[in-house]
């Protein structure tokens, strides 16, 4: 057994209003056993915030104890069998407890709950999920992860149907319990909300230039971990963080629990369109001030007709109606037109969003790419970017066509003629800013 700890166990009593002459009868019958009860007082008022506050005590408790123990209930040392419970922990160490009592008490739909396991276990699982408001989804929740880890569950009786000192939390509004519910579909089983950790880079961008092949391909890189993301029962590599209300309802701590990985010491993400939001851009100033940002850009008369043919194969509810209807031959003539003004036109004028970029960040956090090179110099564009990244820039890594759609349809030479008009001045801009012409931009002849 490992005593290199102050105590075998530590006890989080999770409960809300005064404990304190419970708290302190409880340590001093168990201080002998190197046993610690802690209050974790659950905050009505700020129901959100309580699993950032939850994890905030298991990192202190695992530090502090060889096996960390989360209830509702206050330990009776008469009833509890601490020394079983120990026994246990250390004679299987790879596996937990965790009992939940058959029915609601106190007329609540909270159920009494006992979840315990060694430190290095907590760890391992990532805490408790930071944005869970209800204690049942919470307890769900970690089981659930425990499950995709592979720990097992120890089949032992805490006994929590007798009648023990329990907590006294009050009805938490209907309203949030339905969040929950809803949450629990989203939440993905490997975040870590102990090993919080920024992300080390972001694919910002274009849109409709090449960002899903630059993350897929950067997730093969054995020193690279790329996180995915759920919505709405939807996995996918775009977390849109930063440019969404995850930013203002989820929290940083959240943002971190992704990016963790036991051995890839590289992580980040992509959305793109963080390029084209300047709230985006500020936002991960504040909070990201020295992350590497990885920008793709595409010939802007090709990305406009790619994102529209995008809205037209997801029959999009979002997006021009207009160009919803007839060829896309015919779409595209009207799109260039009519509607200019619409952004997926304006959002390949890229001097604006990059000009914004370079007042927020230095230009060698920057690494630019150009989306028709990605094609003909695939290895030395990896291996540059590899470099960019501080891993192996040896590691080879096949094209990743991820995302790409299928477009037959031609476009008229008359519409094309407008566009490159309507992007002349504008790439014109870029050239001088970035110092150089990329001549795949140029009007096929």
């Amino acid at each position: 057994m490992n005593r290199d700890k102050p105590y075998l166990l530590s006890i989080i009593v999770v409960s809300s209003g005064a404990r304190n002459k419970e708290i302190q009868d409880l340590k001093a019958q168990l201080k002998d056993q190197k046993i610690a009860i802690v209050l974790y007082d659950y905050n009505q008022n700020d129901i959100r915030k309580n699993g950032e506050r939850l994890n905030e005590f298991l990192r202190k408790e695992c530090l502090l104890a060889n096996c960390v123990a989360i209830t509702n209930v206050f330990p009776n040392p008469k009833t509890f069998d601490f020394k079983a419970i120990l026994e246990k922990h250390f004679g299987q160490a790879n596996q937990y407890i965790c009992e939940l009592s058959n029915e609601p008490w106190q007329s609540r739909e909270e159920k009494r709950v006992w979840v315990s396991m060694r430190a290095y276990l907590w760890v391992e699982l990532g805490g408790v999920c930071s944005i869970l408001s209800h204690p049942n989804n919470v307890y769900a929740d970690i089981i659930a992860r425990a499950r995709f880890r592979e720990i097992p569950r120890l089949n032992f009786n805490i006994n929590l149907d007798r009648k023990e000192r329990v907590s006294a939390l009050v009805d938490i509004r209907a309203n949030l319990i339905v969040e929950d519910e809803k949450k629990l579909e989203d939440i993905l089983p490997y975040q870590n909300y102990l090993k919080l950790k920024s992300p080390d880079f972001l694919v910002i961008g274009v849109q409709k230039s090449s960002s899903s092949s630059i993350i897929s391909s950067l997730g093969l890189h054995p020193e690279i971990y790329t996180p995915m993301v759920k919505h709405e029962g939807i996995v996918s590599q775009e977390v849109h963080f930063f440019d969404s209300k995850r930013y203002a309802e989820l929290g940083f701590k959240w943002y971190q629990s992704l990016f963790y990985h036991p051995v890839k010491r590289v992580s980040g993400e992509k959305t793109p369109e963080y390029i084209s939001n300047f709230y985006a851009q500020r936002r991960i100033r504040k909070h990201l001030p020295n992350v590497k940002l990885i920008l793709s850009l595409r010939n802007p008369v090709d990305r406009a007709w790619s994102a529209m043919q995008h809205i037209r194969r997801m029959n999009a509810s979002w997006g021009l109606d207009a160009i919803k209807a007839g060829t896309s031959t015919q779409a595209f003539d009207l799109l260039t037109r009519e509607y200019l003004d619409d952004f997926m036109i304006t959002r390949g004028i890229y001097i604006d969003q990059i000009k914004h970029l370079f007042e927020l960040f230095q230009k060698n956090q920057v690494k630019i790419l150009v989306h028709e090179s990605m094609h003909t110099h695939h290895a030395k564009v990896y291996r540059e970017l590899f470099e960019f990244l501080g891993v192996d820039a040896s590691f080879q890594t096949a094209p990743q066509h991820a995302n790409r759609g299928s477009h037959e349809e031609s476009r008229s030479r008359e519409s094309l003629e407008r566009l490159y008009e309507f992007y002349k001045p504008h790439n014109e801009k870029l050239f001088e800013f970035l110092g150089y012409e990329i001549p795949e931009w140029q009007l096929p002849k």
